[in-house]
């Protein structure tokens, strides 16, 4: 039963895992556009708007990715994979809030806030992917 359980467990972690790729690589790609035109240095009033939308989305991503590594049940596993999902739907949004909220006050984001969130991102994107490659060999 535990076996099963494993093998089921990795097939939906998989799904979910190729289906947000798609998503994190636009993501991705959008910040890279923006870093290419954005000043060197971001102003400080920037910077607490990139705190103000990043770091609590950024927490609970990681609190539900954590989630998902220790369910314990197909029930379980299957609603944090839905919460996780439309969390991860909700980074474009908050990306493009933030951008919107730094032009409005006139500081624009410069490439070393952009410089983070792209590196951050990309190393999302490829732990994903790394994790997508892991889940294909069934148990």
């Amino acid at each position: 039963m535990k076996l099963l359980f494993e093998s089921w467990r990795k097939l939906e972690r998989r799904e979910i895992i190729n289906e947000n790729i798609e998503l994190m690589q636009a993501v991705t790609d959008k910040v890279k556009a923006y870093h290419d035109k954005a000043p060197e240095q971001t102003p400080k009033e920037s910077w607490k708007i990139v705190d103000k939308y990043w770091g609590p989305w950024d927490k609970k991503n990681d609190a539900l990715s954590d989630a998902l590594e220790d369910a314990e049940s197909p029930q379980e596993m299957r609603t944090l994979m839905q919460n996780w999902k439309a969390h991860v739907k909700t980074m474009t949004p908050m990306l493009q809030k933030m951008f919107d909220e730094a032009e409005q006050v006139g500081a624009q984001l410069g490439k070393d806030v952009i410089g983070v969130l792209y590196k951050a991102l990309d190393k999302n994107l490829q732990h994903a992917k790394l994790m997508g490659k892991k889940n294909e060999t069934p148990v």
